[in-house]
């Protein structure tokens, strides 16, 4: 009450509200080859001013988190500091077990975190590498599935990974277009589970297809992640 209003105005309490701040940031290796000779490096950096906590999971074919020592494995990295280690030595694994999965990243209360991967053989005469990837989308396009063109003679292994880091299954749609010839086929990936293989093993056939490109389309679910590695071991090199 006041001069110009003579009754107090009232009103029930409002609903507690509670607020959090800070970021999540999420990042995918979409492909962890394990073998014997094989390693997948894995560098991580802080581009902010504070540290951050980093977490760290490895998912095979069915989105399982894979057995491993210490999966997931959590640490922290320092502000304008970077951690860099073999996937193995991240999850404390056996590094001669043979098989593949795929890793998220996220980093708490961050929105400054970068990464890459380098994949390879122990001698690093095989070596390439790539940026972590950070959405993911309906459509992709693998444009060299195939061996053909300049690849002929030269005996490529040829292998692409589709990953679905989602919380929802999703299908997909894997056609192989050419000048000649087109084959496709749809396979259904679980939540955080990914599919593996060459274009037969992705589209069903390749012997028609000339010129060939693959259209990797969702057609139910909100995306997947996709990553292609080719490897030369005549002339020891990769891309």
């Amino acid at each position: 009450a006041h001069a110009f209003h003579r009754n107090d105005a009232l009103s029930p309490d409002s609903g507690t509200a509670a607020a959090v701040s800070g970021t999540l940031a999420r990042a995918f290796i979409p492909v962890w080859k394990q073998a014997a000779e094989y390693f997948t490096g894995v560098v991580v950096s802080n581009f902010g001013g504070t540290s951050f906590n980093l977490n760290l999971a490895a998912y095979d074919t069915a989105g399982t988190l894979e057995p491993l020592g210490q999966n997931p494995f959590s640490t922290s990295v320092g502000a304008g500091l970077q951690m860099s280690k073999l996937g193995w030595e991240f999850f404390q694994g056996n590094a001669y077990h043979e098989d593949l999965s795929w890793i998220e990243l996220e980093a708490d209360n961050s929105n400054r975190m970068g990464s890459i991967f380098l994949y390879g053989v122990n001698d690093t005469q095989l070596l390439d590498g790539a940026e972590s990837q950070t959405v993911y989308g309906k459509r992709l396009f693998f444009t060299r599935p195939v061996d053909e063109g300049f690849f002929d003679g030269w005996d490529p292994d040829i292998h692409m990974c589709i990953v679905n880091p989602t919380d929802e299954e999703v299908t997909v749609s894997c056609w192989l277009k050419g000048a000649t010839g087109a084959s496709r086929q749809f396979h259904t990936i679980p939540p955080g589970g990914f599919l593996a293989g060459d274009a037969s093993e992705l589209s069903a056939s390749v012997e028609e297809a000339t010129n060939a490109y693959m259209d990797i389309e969702v057609t139910e679910g909100p995306g997947v992640v996709g990553f292609s590695r080719i490897e030369f071991p005549g002339v020891r090199t990769a891309l």
